[in-house]
């Protein structure tokens, strides 16, 4: 996960497994996430969040510390992201499911199961690795059976600049 935050980037949501998501943005039709500062010698990350007020057209702006942590020990790389306010009392936990570093990757929050695909910078949605979607939708059944996750589309690209 920390190759996502080698350099500044904007990621777009894209999409969810929920039309609305209570813990961050609600209905929203551009949720947008910048990283522009690094914690020194930590796995720490300084990061907006930007979500258009569909009541008012305006883009709300919140500051979270993302801190990368791995879920086993044993790992070599950061698999998960706690996203928490900056004073560490409320959070919430993702597990980074798939990213190819370049166009796209999907997470997975911990506490409700909720899904998410996030694009890498702005670019055609159509073009991002098809790894991202496939590891969104999980893997098929005990009786190889996949079972489709719903998908709400986020990323509006004519309101989201």
């Amino acid at each position: 996960a920390s190759k996502l935050f080698l350099k500044s980037h904007t990621f777009y949501l894209l999409y969810r497994s929920e039309k609305s998501d209570t813990k961050l943005g609600g209905e929203s039709k551009c949720f947008q996430m910048r990283y522009y500062e690094a914690g020194r010698g930590k796995e720490e990350f300084l990061t907006q969040l930007l979500f258009r007020d569909n009541s008012t057209g305006q883009m709300d702006v919140y500051s979270i510390v993302i801190v990368l942590e791995k879920s086993n020990e044993s790992l070599k790389y950061y698999d998960r992201l706690v996203a928490q306010n900056h004073i560490a009392t409320r959070y919430e936990i993702y597990d980074l499911l798939y990213t190819d570093y370049h166009t796209c990757f999907t997470l997975r929050r911990i506490s409700d199961d909720l899904h998410q695909v996030w694009m890498i910078d702005r670019r055609n949605a159509s073009v991002i690795d098809p790894g991202c979607e496939s590891a969104y939708q999980g893997p098929v059944n005990e009786y190889g059976c996949a079972v489709p996750k719903p998908k709400y589309d986020i990323f509006d690209p004519e309101i989201c600049q």
